[in-house]
C-alpha cells in the first residue's frame, strides 16, 4: 500500500477505462436497490410508472428516492472510493489550495450561476431549434419524443405536494447531483483527461461534453456542456472542489424553487421556457457573466498562478 503523499496514478487512459467500469457498476447497484424499495412499496411494472407515474400513489416520493439511491452510489461513492482506494490519494485532494478570500469567492461563483441563465437560455433555444438531415428523420423525431417524455416526468417531479416532500425534491434534484456530479466529473474525471491530454483547457471541454451526453438530452445538451465548462474553469482557477459544488446545487436549486413557484402561480417568469428570456436580457446576462468569471479568476489568480509555476 502507498502512502498518503505518494499516490499510485495509474496511466490516465487505464484510469478513465477503471473510473468508467466502476461507474457503470455503481449505477447498476444503484438501479437494483431502487428497484427493490419500488418492489417493496408495491410497485412492480417499473416502466409503466416511469411512463405514467399520475397512475400511482406517491409516486413522485418513490422516483425521488430512487434518484436518490443511484446518486449516493454512482456518483458520490464512486469517485470517493475511486480516489482513496485506486489512486490512494486522500479526499482532501479534490482542494489542491485555496484562494485567500474563500467566501468572496463562493459568493461571486452563486452569482455567476444566476447570471450566467439568462444568457444560457440562447444556446437552449438555438439547441431546441436544431434539425437533423432528412435522412435521419426519424432518429430526431426519437430523440424529441424521448426529450418530451423526460420533461414530462421532470415537470411531474418537481410538482411538490408537500414541504417535506419539497425538501426531499431539492436533496435530490439540487444537493445530491451539486456534490456528485462534480466529484465524478470535475474532481475525478476532468483531472484524468488533464493527465491524458497534457492540457487544462482540451480536459475541461471534453468533460464537460462527457458530462452533457451523459444526460442524454440531446436538445439540452449544449447549453448543459457550456455549464459543465464553467464549472470545469471554476474548480481550475479555484482548485476547490466546493466551488464548483455550490454552483452547480445553485444553478438546480434556483431552477427548482423558480419552476415551483411558477407552477403555484406565485411568479409569471417560466424558466422553463427559454423563449420567455427577452434577447436584450441574455446579452446583459451574457456580459455580466464574463465579467463574474473574470472577477472570480482574479480573486484565485496570485494563488493560481504560483500553485501552477510549481507544477
Amino acid at each position: 500500500m502507498k502512502a498518503d503523499n505518494q499516490p499510485i496514478l495509474f496511466p490516465p487512459l487505464s484510469g478513465l477505462l477503471f473510473l468508467s467500469g466502476m461507474v457503470l457498476v455503481g449505477l447498476f447497484v444503484g438501479n437494483v436497490l431502487g428497484m427493490l424499495y419500488l418492489k417493496a412499496q408495491g410497485i412492480e411494472d417499473i416502466m409503466a410508472l416511469m411512463s405514467n407515474p399520475q397512475s400511482y400513489p406517491h409516486s413522485r416520493t418513490a422516483l425521488l428516492v430512487v434518484q436518490l439511491m443511484t446518486a449516493l452510489i454512482g456518483f458520490i461513492a464512486v469517485p470517493l472510493a475511486f480516489t482513496r482506494f485506486i489512486h490512494w490519494q486522500k479526499i482532501s485532494s479534490y482542494n489542491s489550495y485555496f484562494p485567500e478570500k474563500q467566501l468572496l469567492v463562493l459568493l461571486v461563483a452563486i452569482l455567476f450561476t444566476i447570471a450566467f441563465m439568462p444568457f444560457n437560455a440562447l444556446f437552449i433555444r438555438l439547441n431546441e431549434a436544431m434539425q437533423l438531415p432528412e435522412s435521419l428523420k426519424a432518429i430526431e423525431e426519437a430523440m424529441r419524443a424521448k426529450e418530451d417524455e423526460l420533461n414530462k416526468l421532470t415537470q411531474f417531479l418537481i410538482n411538490f405536494e408537500s414541504y417535506p416532500q419539497a425538501l426531499l425534491g431539492l436533496i435530490v434534484i439540487a444537493v445530491v447531483p451539486g456534490i456528485g456530479e462534480e466529484l465524478l466529473f470535475r474532481g475525478t474525471l476532468q483531472p484524468i483527461f488533464v493527465r491524458l491530454f497534457r492540457n487544462q483547457h482540451v480536459a475541461i471541454w471534453v468533460t464537460a461534453i462527457v458530462f452533457s451526453a451523459i444526460h442524454f438530452q440531446f436538445y439540452g445538451f449544449l447549453p448543459r456542456m457550456l455549464l459543465g465548462a464553467a464549472f470545469g474553469y471554476l474548480y481550475w482557477w479555484s482548485g476547490n472542489i466546493y466551488v464548483p459544488m455550490l454552483a452547480h446545487f445553485t444553478n438546480n436549486a434556483f431552477t427548482v424553487v423558480m419552476v415551483w413557484l411558477y407552477n403555484q402561480n406565485m411568479t409569471q417568469l417560466n424558466f422553463e421556457e427559454a423563449q420567455d428570456v427577452p434577447v436584450w436580457l441574455s446579452l446583459v446576462s451574457g456580459v455580466a457573466s464574463v465579467a463574474l468569471l473574470w472577477y472570480i479568476f482574479q480573486l484565485c489568480r496570485e494563488r493560481f498562478l504560483s500553485f501552477y509555476e510549481k507544477e
